[in-house]
């Protein structure tokens, strides 16, 4: 590492270093400095190379991944907040990491994502600052601290395939005028920038005017993200008029606690006739406020999602009265589809007018923040909902049971939430019970190591159902007495349940005092089953990390449902690792790698087959178009991983016999000898081969039903795939045959 801790990287003269570069675990990687290979037929190698690539990147805590829903496409992002513990790397792989993290980015048209951490950009600012204007960028998040460097200032305006900008600054008192007037800049020049999110960053008048007249003009931007004092008190008018003549803003997520800010924002809210999604997550409810929602509410034909959220629950109760008017412009509004509030911004006698209004709306839903109180109030809205039917347009997410279980048949939840503290005879009552709650999706429950009451009656609930789609159990400290009589009982239940469970997808466990024999049981349970695709585990020691990791290791590779796994240790907080204990020494180091080693060597799966499902689930997947990789990723999926079909049918919201018949009906599309020749690349149009002097049979004799025989051992990605260059294309002749 450099002697001084934060100092910018060179990144200089590294480029040469890539033909022979190291990995941090391999002996060697290969030659990752050749230029972009992709067009928008064929993806570009490194895709088939990410294993290898990331690698190079580990020292400089960044990683390549695939973007889900984009062929070809790939996200450069830091992952420092992950690797708090581990050991420094050192000098050499250092630069060496940071001059392919440059290279990628200035060379390769396939990385159209960045994502950067305000650590890593305050490290690599000037490689960054230096590579962006050649980059072919079309989403940037980006965290950095305030004042803005001028180098980033300066980037900006030359970032014009941007699609996508998310910026979050340190909070400052200070305004910055630089900034927006680049911003404004980018607006000018960029004919894509659709979505815009800031964060954190105080903006001058006068260049914040200029911007805003800037973002009428483009008529471009159609997603809007102000979170803090972003936009000065003195411009709420410019802000306000942008709302309502904007011809393309669709979105609008504002965060601001000043009242004249907010109602500068309602009442362009009011007058746009574009803005259909609205969200307001620091509402302050004054007597204006509250009649100009009533009014957007009443008035406005265009929102169909409309969300009010506040941290001060006193903002709801000043005057309930008031919001009467807000009742009354539900009963009028016919385009409201989606309703955000907070329980107490009724009495009881509002929310019963409430239900009968939301029972006459066909489209509206609504969704009730409930801050995990159980008090009177909510349990009468919860019942009121019920009792009224109308549960299956309200949702209250988690149900948090804490002093009694009244409401756990209450449809209005689609999870259960014990208190860290709920009684045990309540947790046993309530777990006895869940079988017959085929609405509840999820559970969160903490159990004290050894307690055999509560772990057998989870572990009974668990292993018996078949509609639990998310668990989270958080192992605490145990009573000496309880774990004495317990001994190891308590734990093998809960394993043996999760290997016999056949509906679970998300499974989050973390504890303490955990050992290795618990930890290989739990690995040994979970690994096999196809059902997960998301596994969390998190423990307070590096070596209990790696215990899991060690086990997860052995299989998998030839795991190709589960999608995505994360560790992590309870001591880490946002921004902040929390030292003690817990800190790695010296003597774990060589463990901490080979965990590392393992989520590089599986990444490659991971990210793929993630992908492959993602891709595939979104409205083209009806019109689907075959490509080489489109189509292998779809034939694996039927062939030999059937289980993605039922996450497919569920996200489209289809029979798994429908998706199963699209599918096939798309697979069709290359089954031919000729389709399947061409689709891989070995052919242009179709096999013709040279007939031989003895006669025999050659493949295009092959009739469709010898064909099909051949294709039930050969898959597309059984054919092998040139790498083709840039500079070498136009010395390869087209294939004519």
């Amino acid at each position: 590492m450099p002697q001084n801790e934060g100092a910018p990287v060179s990144y200089a003269n590294q480029s040469a270093c890539l033909d022979v570069a190291t990995g941090c675990f391999r002996a060697a990687v290969g030659d990752r400095s050749g230029p972009c290979s992709g067009t928008h037929e064929r993806p570009c190698h490194i895709i088939r190379q990410l294993t290898a690539c990331n690698e190079l990147l580990f020292p400089a805590r960044m990683q390549l991944r695939e973007i889900p829903g984009a062929r070809g496409q790939l996200v450069l992002v830091s992952i420092d907040g992950s690797c708090r513990l581990l050991p420094e790397p050192l000098d050499f792989h250092l630069r060496q990491s940071a001059g392919f993290m440059h290279s990628l980015l200035k060379h390769h048209k396939c990385v159209a994502s960045l994502d950067v951490t305000r650590s890593h950009f305050d490290k690599y600012s000037s490689p960054l600052c230096d590579a962006l204007p050649l980059s072919c960028l079309k989403k940037l998040t980006l965290s950095c601290g305030f004042p803005m460097s001028r180098g980033i200032c300066a980037v900006i305006p030359s970032l014009t395939s941007l699609e996508e900008l998310e910026l979050d600054c340190a909070s400052s008192s200070d305004s910055c005028a630089e900034f927006p007037m680049a911003l404004a800049a980018l607006v000018r020049a960029s004919p894509f920038l659709g979505a815009l999110s800031l964060a954190g960053i105080s903006m001058e008048e006068q260049a914040t005017k200029h911007l805003l007249a800037s973002l009428t003009e483009s008529g471009v931007l159609k997603d809007l993200t102000l979170d803090g004092r972003v936009v000065p008190e003195c411009c709420h008018g410019e802000l306000s008029q942008y709302l309502m003549s904007s011809s393309s803003l669709t979105s609008l997520r504002f965060t601001d606690e000043s009242e004249k800010t907010e109602i500068a924002v309602l009442e362009g809210i009011l007058h746009s006739r574009t803005i259909s999604k609205v969200c307001i997550s620091a509402y302050t409810g004054n007597a204006e406020i509250i009649q100009l929602v009533a009014r957007i509410l009443s008035e406005n034909t265009v929102v169909k999602s409309f969300a009010i959220s506040s941290t001060r629950e006193e903002v709801f109760l000043a005057d309930r009265v008031a919001y009467d008017t807000w009742l009354d412009a539900l009963g009028e509004n016919e385009t409201l589809e989606k309703l955000w509030i907070f329980y107490r911004i009724w009495n009881r006698q509002q929310w019963i007018r409430f239900t009968h209004i939301l029972s006459s709306k066909q489209r509206l839903k609504v969704y009730i923040f409930c801050s995990n109180k159980n008090d009177h109030l909510f349990t009468h809205v919860c019942r009121t909902l019920e009792d009224s039917g109308v549960h299956d347009k309200a949702s209250c997410w988690l149900y948090l049971v804490k002093d009694n279980a009244d409401l756990l048949k209450c449809k209005v939840f689609s999870g259960l939430f014990f208190d860290w503290d709920a009684h045990e005879g309540l947790q046993v009552t309530a777990l006895r019970q869940l079988l017959d709650c085929s609405h509840l999706k999820s559970l969160i429950i903490d159990i004290r190591r050894g307690n055999l009451a509560v772990s057998s009656a989870l572990a009974e609930y668990v292993q018996s159902t078949s509609l639990l789609r998310e668990l989270q159990i958080e192992v605490r400290i145990a009573l000496a007495d309880e774990l004495h009589l317990a001994g190891g009982a308590w734990w093998r239940l809960i394993v043996n349940s999760l290997s016999r469970n056949n509906s679970i997808k998300d499974l989050n466990i973390s504890g303490s005092d955990m050992s290795d024999g618990d930890v290989e049981s739990l690995v040994d349970a979970v690994s096999a089953k196809t059902k997960i695709r998301k596994l969390t585990f998190g423990a307070c020691g590096m070596m209990t990390l790696n215990a899991f990791v060690n086990r997860l290791s052995v299989g998998i590779m030839g795991n190709h449902t589960l999608l995505d796994v994360v560790l992590y240790w309870p001591g880490w907080t946002k921004g902040k690792t929390q030292r003690g204990s817990c800190s790695p020494s010296t003597r774990q180091r060589p463990e901490t790698r080979a965990s590392w080693r393992l989520r590089l060597r599986s990444r490659r799966l991971l990210t793929h087959t993630g992908y492959t499902v993602s891709r595939q689930v979104n409205s083209r997947f009806l019109s689907f178009t075959p490509n080489r990789y489109s189509a292998a990723a779809l034939e694996r999926i039927c062939m030999r991983h059937t289980e993605l079909l039922e996450d497919l049918a569920e996200l489209m919201e289809v029979s798994v016999a429908e998706i199963n018949g699209m599918a096939h009906r798309h697979l069709r599309r290359t089954a031919s000898l000729d389709a399947h020749m061409r689709i891989t690349g070995v052919v242009k149009e179709r096999v013709v081969c040279h007939p031989r002097d003895d006669g025999r049979i050659q493949l295009d004799d092959l009739g469709e039903d010898c064909w099909e025989m051949v294709r039930r051992f050969l898959m597309l990605d059984d054919v092998e795939e040139a790498v083709i260059h840039p500079e070498n294309r136009s010395a390869i002749p087209a294939a004519t045959t």
